[in-house]
């Protein structure tokens, strides 16, 4: 085997510290449907974040969705500030609804699939994927009674 020069080095290096970026690693999330617990925990508006690692569910205007959690422009794991969710990676900025407020990102954020169970359980369907044409899909949201605005 040969030696590797500096620009072998460097690329090799950049290849493992990108691998372990925590937020690439949400790229590998199961699409299997999620069962985040109660519909009560999720009854105050606002962003909610069931720590799944591949969406949030947000309460706003009487319904509740899963929105993804990964942005559109170079799928990077998003935060939630402030009711919104920012790409920490590129600056990008989406509204607790998936709209893009701010650029690089220029498609709106996917919603899932979500239902609740007879036992009153919330499960999100992360394989069943609503661009912004479908968000009004009635498999695309649950209707609930709103209680006071929550921030995360």
């Amino acid at each position: 085997m040969g030696e590797i020069d500096r620009r072998q080095f460097v690329a090799g290096l950049a290849a493992c510290a990108c691998a372990a970026c925590p937020g690439l690693s949400a790229l590998a999330e199961t699409t299997d449907p999620v069962d985040v617990g109660p519909l009560e925990e999720f009854k105050t508006a606002g962003v909610h974040d069931p720590r799944t690692g591949s969406f949030f569910l947000v309460n706003r205007g009487g319904r509740l969705y899963a929105v993804s959690s990964i942005c559109t422009h170079k799928q990077v794991k998003l935060v939630a500030r402030e009711g919104a969710f920012k790409c920490p990676r590129h600056g990008s900025t989406f509204a607790a609804d998936g709209n893009v407020t701010k650029s690089p990102a220029r498609k709106a954020l996917p919603r899932y699939a979500i239902r609740v169970e007879q036992n009153g359980h919330v499960v999100v369907d992360p394989s069943r994927a609503f661009t912004k044409a479908a968000w009004d899909d009635p498999a695309a949201f649950v209707a609930v009674d709103t209680a006071p605005d929550k921030r995360t």
